[in-house]
């Protein structure tokens, strides 16, 4: 398929599926928060910013919630926020493939990146290689993976898949930044070696999911 874009491949992928706009599948109602978790489930919060979202997955479901935002602006009102909340941990670093302490731009608004020079104000914050991380929480299951990290996905997931670490994660919820070609032909390469092992449960462009195939590969 020579000459088309990686959104028209992405198309022919026989994992792709489309459900329409965000906005349009009142997704905020019907997707964000609308997983088969309890009690007992594990989830890992990866840019949870200000804990908007880890404050209603802790609220629904009583889910141990793991927050890593390497914002200390963002981090600190995630604490404020969530103090009453006893399920939600609270992690001051960023989630890659290595440890490393680097320039984060905070743009006080929608996140703050590790990728996106020229936002400001800039601090130097903390990433955490996330294999160590699993092992110093004891941490060998993940029931839901949100991530939404302003172009880290690409570290982060080419890491997890990596080191073999998909195996334990049951879902992922992805949202992705991709502004240029470059980047657009990684996220197509990272999704199919993602769909080896998880399939599409939905995609509404803003966010999309993925859930571990059974046994019998649906």
């Amino acid at each position: 398929m020579s000459g088309t874009s990686p959104e028209e491949r992405r198309k022919a992928r026989p994992w792709y599926r489309w459900d329409g706009g965000w906005y349009e599948a009142d997704g905020d109602r019907t997707r964000y928060c609308v997983w088969p978790l309890d009690g007992e489930s594990v989830v890992f919060d990866v840019g949870g910013y200000e804990g908007a979202w880890s404050k209603r997955i802790a609220e629904q479901y009583g889910a141990t919630v793991h927050l890593f935002e390497p914002a200390p602006r963002a981090i600190k009102m995630a604490r404020e926020k969530l103090a009453g909340l006893p399920t939600v941990h609270f992690h001051p670093y960023g989630l890659g493939a290595t440890d490393a302490t680097a320039p984060l731009g905070d743009s006080d608004r929608d996140g703050a990146s590790f990728c996106k020079p020229g936002v400001a104000p800039w601090v130097m914050a903390q990433k955490r290689c996330l294999s160590s991380v699993l092992q110093e929480l004891g941490v060998a299951h993940i029931d839901l993976m949100a991530i939404n990290v302003e172009g880290g996905e690409y570290e982060l997931l080419g890491h997890i898949l990596d080191e073999q670490l998909i195996g334990q994660v049951e879902r992922l919820m992805i949202q992705w930044h991709a502004p240029t070609v470059i980047e657009s032909e990684a996220q197509l390469k990272l999704q199919d070696r993602i769909a080896r092992t998880h399939a599409m449960v939905w995609n509404h462009a803003a966010w999309e999911a993925w859930e571990r195939k059974t046994d019998d590969g649906k």
